[in-house]
């Protein structure tokens, strides 16, 4: 028996012994068919088959952390909440993967223009965008800079200085925020994913 509440969800065996509880975001999406050895879930977008087993524990050497990483930013769009909150457990090693995938998702959205995949690479994106948060550190502060000096990735620089503005060393961030704002006139109205509103928030804070 599966329970997705708003704060919590748990799994029961028939019998009522609760075998699993956590957070809702962390629960199997919706249960759709089960043979009593697999189940197959829709997650709102595709179906997933999870059967029994066990995670292998994270590695601890930092090579094979950055090839984990790296094998699972290539299969990003298979990977389910669990495995993005796995991913985003090897922090910083995992930084470099995730940049990469963001923008290299980004520049396919961007090719793709109004195509059949476009809305699938947005999410794809988007979601490289959030764990990019999660990972990155001050001492990463250089390789964002780079991205943004890059000109590489119009449609993911606000999410590059979003994480900049929360993550970023001042002393590299101010410059480059003021570099966005120079010579720039501010729209009527103005998106807050844009490249102004973050860098102008910030710079007033």
């Amino acid at each position: 028996l599966f329970f997705v509440g708003a704060t919590k969800a748990l799994i029961c065996d028939l019998s009522g012994k609760l075998r699993w509880t956590g957070k809702p975001s962390e629960a199997l999406p919706k249960p759709l068919w089960s043979d009593g050895n697999v189940i197959v879930c829709f997650d709102g977008d595709r179906l997933v088959r999870y059967g029994h087993g066990v995670e292998p524990a994270l590695p601890t050497d930092s090579v094979a952390r950055k090839a984990l990483a790296a094998d699972m930013v290539t299969r990003f769009d298979k990977l389910d909440q669990s495995d993005i909150a796995r991913l985003e457990t090897l922090g910083d090693e995992a930084f470099s993967a995730v940049l990469k995938g963001l923008l290299e998702a980004e520049a396919a959205y961007d090719a793709a223009g109004n195509g059949p995949n476009s809305f699938k690479l947005y999410q794809r994106y988007h979601a490289l965008g959030s764990v990019l948060m999660k990972v990155a550190s001050a001492k990463r502060t250089s390789d964002l800079v780079g991205a943004i000096r890059s000109g590489k990735g119009k449609s993911s620089q606000p999410f590059i200085l979003q994480v900049l503005a929360a993550k970023g060393s001042p002393k590299e961030v101010v410059p480059i925020f003021i570099q966005q704002l120079e010579g720039v006139k501010t729209p009527g109205w103005e998106m807050y994913e844009s490249n102004t509103y973050i860098a102008r928030e910030y710079i007033l804070n």
